[in-house]
């Protein structure tokens, strides 16, 4: 699937400090994290040749020189047009988890805004209250969002993820956001039961894109394997008896 903007085979090699982006971005994603956090290790065994293990404290930053500037341009998702995400993933955790979110911390953000303008997916151990409610939330679901001044969409996946025994424990994420900015999810494979209309249009605004944590309050660490991770600036081709991107994906990894 062409036309990705991040795109981390995440194969580095041993004591890696940076991690290669083959997306046409072209940027190294460098480690981050709670004072003495240890960067991901790779490679550790992957779907893929290698993968990078994230032990719950530290993340991986695709901005520019120093972690806290905001990203013009590259790796970021700009607009209100369709997007996808495809991950590998593997995890017998059940905390609040951040594969992948774009945003900025509010204080290094034009109008001290970093959340508006973002996405992100996640896996969900409970559920925020308030404005902030995850819809159809499970203990270990996938959660994926979209924010500018309000929700473009916030759900959680019918299916959850946290076991050891499928496929080796691994599992692929796809999460979409349609032309009509609506928002759905694959699980290895197959759509997801779970999916949510646009309630409003949300664009994305050019912030830092940050791997296995979240930069609100620097938590929600992932702990766990992550593998061939991409995002591309539209949405899967999805023709009936013709072609089916999802399951393509799927498939290249079993």
């Amino acid at each position: 699937m062409a036309d990705n903007v991040v795109l981390l085979h995440l194969n580095d090699g041993a004591g890696a400090t940076t991690y290669a982006d083959s997306s046409a971005a072209g940027k190294m994603a460098s480690c981050h994290g709670k004072l003495g956090a240890a960067c991901p290790v790779t490679p550790v065994a992957g779907k893929f040749k290698g993968a990078a293990h994230f032990s719950g404290n530290g993340f991986l930053d695709l901005g520019d020189d120093e972690w806290t500037n905001v990203n013009p341009s590259g790796s970021a998702l700009v607009g209100t047009g369709p997007f996808t995400i495809s991950v590998w993933i593997r995890t017998v955790s059940e905390t609040n988890q951040t594969i992948i979110q774009q945003r900025e911390k509010d204080e290094d953000a034009p109008d001290d805004n970093g959340f508006n303008g973002q996405y992100w997916l996640k896996i969900r151990e409970t559920n925020p209250s308030g404005a902030d409610e995850v819809r159809n939330f499970a203990p270990g679901c996938i959660n994926f969002a979209v924010y500018n001044s309000g929700y473009g969409f916030n759900f959680c996946s019918n299916r959850t993820i946290k076991d050891s025994g499928w496929h080796d424990g691994w599992h692929h994420i796809l999460a979409v956001r349609e032309a009509d900015g609506s928002g759905k999810l694959f699980i290895d494979g197959v759509e997801d039961l779970e999916k949510e209309s646009s309630r409003k249009t949300v664009a994305l605004v050019p912030h830092n894109v940050y791997v296995g944590g979240d930069q609100r309050n620097e938590d929600h660490y992932f702990d766990g394997d992550i593998d061939e991770l991409a995002v591309f600036n539209r949405a899967p081709i999805m023709v009936v008896g013709v072609r089916n991107e999802a399951k393509e994906f799927y498939a290249r990894g079993v």
